[in-house]
């Protein structure tokens, strides 16, 4: 959906992206610190969520995206991989609600995967529906090409009639769990 400029939608569950991306910065941040307590490798950290949660996540490797005040930003709180499902990848003027995030943020490209990929974007996995409306065929290719370009490693799978949150559907599950250690095998993250 886009907005009018001249409309200012509610906001949802009384919050807004930009607070959306600096919990899922912290969180990141929190799983590294206290890797050893998790029993993970902090070295292995893969976000991932699907539609507005794919764009938090993919938020969380801008790393001039918004922080929280008080953060230890001696502790990396980018990823090492991302799973994008139905992601929200450009909000720029010519994407996906670019009134509501300029409604919180001047700075929008700060909120932008599309605008800030540059080559410290770790590898990503994204999955998308051919039908999806927020995530266009041309805007992920678009994506996928910037990443390249960049020298970073991105695959998308194009899900064939699929709509937008097209991963809530019981029948695609199957294959976008094999689609996805598929991805972390690759990177040596299961085997």
């Amino acid at each position: 959906m886009r907005f009018l400029p001249n409309t200012v939608p509610k906001l949802s569950h009384e919050t807004s992206p930009v607070e959306s991306v600096k919990d899922g910065k912290s969180a990141i941040r929190y799983i590294r610190e206290h890797a050893s307590e998790l029993g993970i490798d902090p070295k292995r950290i893969v976000a991932g969520g699907g539609s507005a949660g794919a764009h938090v996540a993919a938020c969380t490797a801008i790393g001039f995206a918004p922080e929280e005040t008080g953060e230890n930003l001696n502790i990396s709180s980018r990823p090492q991989a991302l799973v994008l499902l139905n992601p929200v990848l450009n909000v720029g003027p010519d994407g996906y609600a670019h009134g509501y995030v300029t409604r919180f943020i001047a700075e929008w490209e700060k909120l932008s995967p599309f605008h800030s990929a540059d080559d410290t974007f770790p590898p990503t996995l994204i999955e998308v529906g051919t039908l999806d409306k927020i995530l266009p065929i041309h805007m992920a290719k678009a994506f996928e090409q910037k990443m390249i370009a960049a020298g970073n490693h991105c695959e998308i799978k194009f899900f064939e009639g699929a709509d937008h949150g097209f991963f809530n559907k019981p029948e695609y599950r199957p294959e976008i769990i094999e689609d996805i250690k598929h991805f972390l095998r690759s990177l040596n993250y299961i085997e």
